[in-house]
C-alpha cells in the first residue's frame, strides 16, 4: 500500500541560486514580484508536502534540493505522486520536469490554504530515453499554491524525478 509521508528537510547551504533564477537581493518588493522565479526552490518557499513512496537514499525532498546528483525514486507500482507546496499563491508560467523512466504524467494545481479541489493542468506522454534524463517543459499559465505531479505509468519498474522547476511570480 502507498502511504503519504510528510517530507521536510532544510535546503542545503550551497543551493544553486543561478539555476533557480532568484532575483538579486536589495530590489524593492514590487520589482521582485514582477520577475519570474523558480517557485519550487526552497529559497522561494517551495517544499515537498507529501509523496507516495519513500526511500531514505532518494527522499522526495531531493527533487528540489538543488543537488544535480540527487533524485526521488518511486518504489514500484504506479501511479506514484508527490505534492509540491509553493511559498505562496502564485501565477505559474511554466513547469519543467527532469525525470527518468516516466511514461505518462499528469500535473494538477490548486489554490488556497490546503491541498484540495485539484484541477488537472496537463497530461504528458514522455518519450522513452532508455533510462537517460527526460526533460519536459510545459508553458501553461495557472494560479497555484500546490502542484501535484502524478506518474501514471513508467518505462521501467521504477521511475526517478531529479528536479522540478515551476517558473512564475508570487502574488
Amino acid at each position: 500500500p502507498c502511504h503519504i509521508l510528510s517530507c521536510a528537510r532544510p535546503a542545503p547551504a550551497s543551493s544553486d541560486t543561478a539555476a533557480c533564477r532568484q532575483p538579486p537581493p536589495g530590489l524593492p518588493t514590487e520589482t521582485r514580484r514582477q520577475m519570474s522565479a523558480d517557485l519550487a526552490n526552497p529559497a522561494a518557499g517551495g517544499s515537498i508536502l507529501s509523496a507516495t513512496s519513500f526511500d531514505m537514499m532518494h527522499a522526495p525532498d531531493s527533487i528540489i534540493d538543488g543537488d544535480p546528483s540527487s533524485f526521488w525514486s518511486t518504489t514500484g507500482s504506479y501511479p506514484q505522486e508527490f505534492v509540491l507546496k509553493l511559498g505562496t499563491e502564485s501565477d505559474v508560467e511554466s513547469i519543467s520536469t527532469y525525470t527518468a523512466n516516466v511514461r505518462k504524467m499528469t500535473v494538477e494545481t490548486c489554490t488556497g490554504m490546503s491541498p484540495q479541489g485539484w484541477e488537472q493542468l496537463y497530461e504528458v506522454d514522455v518519450e522513452d530515453e532508455h533510462g537517460s534524463l527526460q526533460v519536459s517543459t510545459q508553458n501553461i499559465p495557472s494560479a497555484a499554491t500546490f502542484v501535484k505531479f502524478k506518474i501514471k505509468s513508467g518505462w521501467a519498474d521504477y521511475a526517478t524525478v531529479h528536479k522540478v522547476s515551476v517558473q512564475g511570480k508570487s502574488r
